[in-house]
C-alpha cells in the first residue's frame, strides 16, 4: 500500500513556497464568500512535474506501486457535453475559461523548475462520503498509446511516456469540512535516460486525504511531482 504523504510548511522548497505565496494572492483576489452557494462546489486541480528530478534517488521506490481503483469512478472526459441543472450538473467539467487557477498555471509555466501538465475543474455536490463519487482524471499510457507500449514491450523496454502523465481519481465529500481524497499514478518521462528495467522506476503513486475549507488552495507534495487543489462555492 503506497505511503500517504502529508505536507508541513517547513518541508516545502523555497521556490515552491514563493509560487504558492503568489497563488494565494491570485486565488484570494478571486475567491467567493463561503456562503455564496448552497451545497454545490467547483473542484479544480493542477498537477505539475518537478524538472529537477532530485526526488528519484531520495528514497526507495517500489517497482510496482499499484494502481488507482477506477471502478465506479466518473470519467470527466465522457461528460463534457452534459447540460447544467439537476443531476446532470453533478461531476460536469468546467469550461477552461471558468478555471480560477489560470494565473497559477501560467506562473508554473514560467518557472524553471516546474512544468504543469494537467489542469481540470468540475462541479461537485456537497454530499457525505457515503454518497460521493470519485472522478477519473488524466491519461493512462497503457490505454491511449497502446501501439507504442506494445512496441516497447517487444523491444524489452519499460513503458516510458515521452511526456509526464498522471491518471487516477479525486473524490470530494462534505461533512463539517470538505474532504478531498486523491489517488494518482504518475508516469515519469524518459528524458533521454537509458531504457533499462534496472535504471529507475517509471511509475509513482500518490495517495492522500486532505480536510479543506472552501476557497483555500492546498498543495499535496511528492518528491517528483505536485498537486494543487482548490474548492470554491459554485
Amino acid at each position: 500500500m503506497p505511503e500517504e504523504r502529508s505536507i508541513r510548511p517547513a518541508t516545502v522548497p523555497d521556490r515552491m513556497a514563493s509560487l504558492l505565496a503568489l497563488a494565494v494572492i491570485l486565488v484570494g483576489a478571486l475567491a467567493l464568500p463561503t456562503g455564496a452557494s448552497a451545497r454545490w462546489f467547483t473542484a479544480e486541480i493542477i498537477v505539475f512535474d518537478d524538472l529537477r528530478r532530485e526526488g528519484i534517488h531520495a528514497e526507495h521506490w517500489p517497482a510496482e506501486p499499484g494502481a488507482p481503483l477506477l471502478r465506479n469512478a466518473i470519467d470527466l472526459a465522457s461528460r463534457s457535453g452534459d447540460a447544467s441543472g439537476g443531476v446532470a450538473r453533478a461531476y460536469r467539467p468546467v469550461a477552461p475559461s471558468q478555471l480560477r487557477l489560470r494565473g497559477v498555471w501560467n506562473s508554473l509555466r514560467r518557472s524553471a523548475h516546474y512544468r504543469p501538465f494537467l489542469h481540470a475543474g468540475w462541479r461537485v455536490p456537497g454530499v457525505p462520503r457515503r454518497s460521493a463519487r470519485a472522478v477519473r482524471l488524466g491519461t493512462d499510457p497503457g490505454e491511449d498509446d497502446a501501439s507504442e507500449v506494445a512496441d516497447g514491450l517487444r523491444a524489452g523496454h519499460p513503458k516510458h511516456p515521452r511526456h509526464p502523465l498522471v491518471h487516477g481519481t479525486v473524490m470530494v465529500s462534505l461533512a463539517r469540512f470538505l474532504q478531498v481524497e486523491v489517488d494518482l499514478l504518475y508516469h515519469r518521462p524518459a528524458n533521454g535516460e537509458p531504457a533499462s528495467p534496472d535504471f529507475a522506476p517509471t511509475r509513482f503513486r500518490l495517495v492522500a486525504e486532505r480536510r479543506m475549507r472552501s476557497g483555500e488552495l492546498h498543495y499535496i507534495d511528492h518528491p517528483l511531482f505536485g498537486v494543487l487543489i482548490l474548492i470554491t462555492p459554485a
